[in-house]
């Protein structure tokens, strides 16, 4: 499961060799929630990250625990809703 620490476990799955499939199908799920929820701008990159998390989890699953970080710290200043 992804929270908060979420990326940083997929990072250290990844690298032990793990499956992280699950967990990346389960972020993008969260992901594609929270972009129901939103609007405009905040809706298209939710949206953007969900596609991309899901293309890179199955090309490429140390790059989509990657992408995962850098997600979770680029969202890491947005409040709330």
């Amino acid at each position: 499961m992804l929270t908060a620490l979420g990326p940083l476990i997929l990072a250290k799955r990844v690298k032990a060799g793990v499956d992280i499939s699950v967990d990346a199908l389960h972020g993008v799920k969260l992901l594609q929630a929270a972009a129901t929820r939103a609007k405009g701008v905040d809706k298209q990159e939710l949206t953007y990250a969900a596609e991309r998390l899901r293309e890179l989890s199955r090309e490429d699953p140390k790059m989509a625990a990657e992408f995962a970080q850098k997600q979770r710290f680029a969202g890491a200043h947005c409040p709330q809703s």
